[in-house]
């Protein structure tokens, strides 16, 4: 006979500590409360509970500020949960108290800011008053926004492709948004485009950095970009992983990118799709393109030419 153990916050939290534990860098250090007679430091980088599941982010941020003269205290553990887990659960009275406690700790170290590495953790805090706080509370990419031109001196050219994922549900989250491209725009690149069946002929998107105006303003997962890079050039990506995504195709040619995770064959991914013909990226001019058959992989970053012969549906699943 099996039944049911009752939910509780240390079961969810403990899970997170370990997981965390076995993602983390084995140099990953963080304090889990400031003691009440720490040392100051204007810098705390706060590590809230579900962030534990990308560790590399404080650890290299640290690492980066470092290079620059810059020192921080990473706080973290589920005993800094923000109390958004809390909120999920409609423990409204709890949450408020998680996040009170969590902000007044924060205090000890004295910081002129505090940076989150979680948007709801920003949210949170927002709506239980920490502008009220002695210190500044905001999102970490304000920090590399801050800090941008101490870094463009220390950038170096290296290779990659990206598809930039956020959210644009409020101001602030649009905020961070914006801050993520202004990052990327670091990178040395002169123009960008992307194509669009509109269920006519089709229409080309285009960004060109010398120029006031761009019919290419937005960018999302399902979205593939040619880039004229003008060396060469890492882009990262960041953001939150979907369980799956939907990509609408029309009859003709369709230009999208690949969310998944997961390599598929094009036989896999298009199984149920009618289609003519799919075309990858390959370093070779003139086209810069390869055909590709459906033994072929359809690899995560990658951007994808598709003629469908009806309007279909594809999904890519990372489970």
């Amino acid at each position: 006979m099996t039944t049911d153990r009752p939910f509780t916050y240390t079961t969810m939290f403990e899970t997170v500590r370990g997981i965390g534990k076995l993602l983390a860098p084995d140099d990953f250090e963080y304090v889990t409360e400031i003691p009440v007679d720490a040392p100051e430091s204007q810098l705390v980088i706060h590590l809230s509970c579900m962030a534990h599941y990308t560790p590399q982010i404080p650890h290299l941020a640290k690492q980066i500020l470092q290079k620059i003269g810059v020192d921080c205290l990473i706080v973290g553990g589920p005993e800094n949960c923000c109390g958004e887990l809390h909120k999920h659960f409609k423990d409204t009275e709890l949450e408020k108290q998680v996040a009170k406690i969590v902000m007044f700790g924060f205090r000890r170290a004295k910081p002129r800011k505090v940076v989150s590495i979680c948007p709801d953790c920003d949210e949170v805090f927002r709506a239980h008053g920490v502008e009220r706080q002695p210190y500044q509370h905001t999102n970490i990419s304000d920090l590399f926004i801050e800090y941008l031109s101490e870094l463009k001196a220390r950038m170096r050219p290296v290779k990659l492709r990206i598809v930039p994922h956020f959210h644009t549900i409020n101001a602030a989250r649009q905020r961070d948004a914006d801050n993520m491209l202004a990052i990327l725009r670091t990178i040395p690149w002169t123009h960008a485009r992307t194509f669009v069946n509109d269920g006519g002929p089709g229409v080309w998107l285009s960004h060109i950095v010398t120029k006031p105006y761009a019919t290419l303003t937005t960018l999302d997962l399902r979205t593939a970009v040619w880039v004229n890079a003008s060396a060469d050039s890492w882009f990262v990506v960041a953001g939150l992983v979907p369980v799956s995504t939907d990509i609408s195709l029309r009859e003709g040619w369709n230009l999208i990118g690949y969310p998944g995770l997961l390599t598929g064959t094009v036989g896999q991914v298009l199984a149920s799709v009618s289609y003519r013909a799919v075309e990858g990226f390959a370093p070779a001019p003139p086209s810069h393109l390869r055909s590709l058959t459906p033994t072929d992989g359809m690899v995560a970053g990658e951007g994808y030419w598709i003629w469908a012969l009806v309007p279909a549906v594809i999904t890519i699943d990372n489970r």
